[in-house]
């Protein structure tokens, strides 16, 4: 019996010992649930304090950006101008006041009227939500308020602190702990910032400034030689009312190609660069009707309407004329204009008159050239009206320009043009006229030499032109004449001629020719222009300078 028991209380005290063997396993699994739930509610409560951060932070910077949308939207209201272009977007501001005051101002802007008050009561007669807005914010009062404290020449400065908050923000959307750099975003500027944290700034700054593409290099080369063969690559042609006025120009550099190329033309002061750039475009505009705007800042448009009425007259009106009448340009500074002239300036002006709908030209004087103001009208002009022609006469240095090495930045200016008007940009055709070094007026073989220190601004050029007087001794006779060649209609062929010293003649140098070839020879026109009659006569050899 003993030994019965003994087994017994040996199986009673296995089974007491499993017991307590499981109460000690689901106490420890209690412990680690509770240790688990303990470290999952540490972390929610450091994830909602971390997440509480980010939304104090967000709306910091959205603090931080609300004066800069307050003073970009005064300087718009000051100055409607700074709209050129598209480098404003109503999604650019957060807060929706700032946005509405833009808006209305934006609509306004494209409808070319004026940012005044009943300009913007009849606009809200029309849009009655923006107008429950506007008024919400005491409406014009705030934009006069706006007014008295913005200075537009800061304009630039507080657009740069808007995207700059607008970058951050995006950051913050895709999870960049923005909290912990506050400080540092704070006294930097958007460059700044972009240098210091390119590895996390990429995904959110790629795409402001630039849209990258990338293309097989083995595609597409029967399309794009169909479209060359419909024309898609040929460039328009110069003076083209008349084929004979610039064959050789057209022949060589294959005319006018408005598909992101930049044509120059330089000369001395005084030699007529203006004059020669509207008698080059202004007849093709004409034929093509395609849009142009001519950016002019040594001028005004009264230069524009003489030259136009004068081309008028004497290639239209007076074409045909056997007596070999003509307008001379110099009789507007003279006025008592004579019954026949009158006549010839009525007809000029119903001819010029009557394409007034079709706007195919803009011409827009600037008081105070500077480069980033022309790149905004090309903006604003290319996308909102079409316009695929521009000129820029003259190209110089930008008043707002302070720096000591002039050629440098007239450098960098000539390659902001090139970036604002190429094919993958505005893709657009840009014309500029510029000045050539004052040494260059005894130079008998123009090149690029000739455009002084900034020479390196033909770089982003696809063809640049040079003109000049001949000298006296180039007429026939001379010591140096000219001996030019030229077609002779009765025999069909090409005859050699000379410079006659009662006519007056251009010489027209290729330096630059990215269609065909550079300086095959020189191309000798018959210039007047007090008249706007200019003809190529023929093409010579001039002698280098040694």
């Amino acid at each position: 019996m003993g030994t019965e028991l003994e087994v017994v209380e040996v199986i009673g005290s296995g089974k007491s010992s499993t017991k307590i063997s499981k109460n000690k396993k689901e106490e420890k699994s209690n412990t680690s649930k509770r240790s688990k739930q303990s470290e999952k509610d540490k972390e929610r409560i450091e994830y909602q304090k971390a997440k509480q951060k980010e939304i104090e932070a967000i709306e910091l910077v959205k603090s931080y950006k609300e004066p800069a949308e307050a003073n970009v939207v005064g300087c718009i209201y000051l100055n409607s101008e700074l709209l050129l272009g598209d480098h404003i977007k109503r999604e650019d501001f957060t807060y929706n006041h700032w946005g509405v005051y833009f808006t209305i101002a934006n609509d306004l802007y494209k409808e070319q009227k004026t940012l005044s008050e009943d300009n913007i009561e009849f606009y809200l007669n029309q849009h009655p939500q923006l107008a429950e807005q506007y008024k919400l914010n005491k409406g014009y009062q705030t934009i006069e308020k706006l007014k008295e404290i913005v200075h537009v020449g800061d304009f630039d400065a507080y657009l740069a602190e808007m995207k700059k908050w607008n970058a951050i923000l995006k950051l913050a959307s895709k999870g960049f702990p923005i909290k912990d750099y506050l400080s540092e975003f704070a006294d930097k500027n958007a460059e700044e910032v972009y240098n210091k944290y390119t590895g996390y700034l990429n995904d959110a700054f790629l795409n402001i400034e630039t849209d990258v593409k990338s293309y097989n290099g083995f595609s597409g080369y029967h399309a794009f030689n169909k479209e060359c063969d419909e024309g898609a690559e040929k460039g328009l042609d110069f003076c083209a009312y008349d084929s004979e006025t610039a064959k050789y120009l057209n022949r060589e550099v294959k005319g006018f190609n408005i598909k992101g190329h930049i044509y120059g033309l330089g000369a001395v002061s005084g030699m007529g660069k203006s004059t020669m750039a509207i008698n080059y475009l202004f007849p093709t505009i004409l034929v093509t009707k395609k849009k142009a705007v001519f950016i002019i800042n040594e001028e005004d448009q009264h230069k524009f309407m003489r030259e136009a009425e004068t081309w008028v007259i004497n290639n239209l009106i007076l074409q045909n004329n056997k007596d070999g009448k003509c307008f001379k340009k110099s009789r507007f500074f003279e006025g008592n204009f004579t019954e026949e002239e009158k006549s010839w300036l009525n007809q000029a002006a119903d001819f010029l008159e009557s394409m007034e709908d079709q706007k195919l030209i803009h011409i827009i004087p600037l008081e105070r050239y500077t480069v980033n103001l022309a790149i905004k009208i090309m903006r604003k002009y290319a996308k909102v009206f079409g316009v695929e022609i521009f000129c820029l006469d003259t190209f110089k240095e930008s008043c707002d320009s302070y720096k000591t090495d002039t050629w440098k930045t007239m450098e960098r200016d000539m390659r902001a043009l090139y970036d604002t008007i190429k094919e993958t940009a505005l893709n657009v055709g840009l014309f500029v006229t510029y000045q050539l070094s004052k040494a260059s007026v005894k130079t008998s073989y123009l090149t690029s030499a000739d455009i002084g220190q900034a020479k390196n601004i033909e770089d982003v050029m696809s063809v640049n032109l040079m003109i000049r007087r001949p000298f006296p001794d180039e007429y026939e006779g001379g010591r140096n004449q000219i001996k030019y060649i030229k077609p002779d209609r009765q025999t069909k062929t090409e005859i050699p001629a000379t410079l006659d010293p009662t006519k007056r003649y251009m010489i027209l140098f290729i330096c630059k020719n990215r269609f065909g070839s550079a300086d095959p020879y020189q191309i000798v026109m018959e210039c007047n222009l007090n008249t706007n009659i200019i003809k190529e006569v023929g093409t010579c050899h001039v002698k280098q300078d040694f």
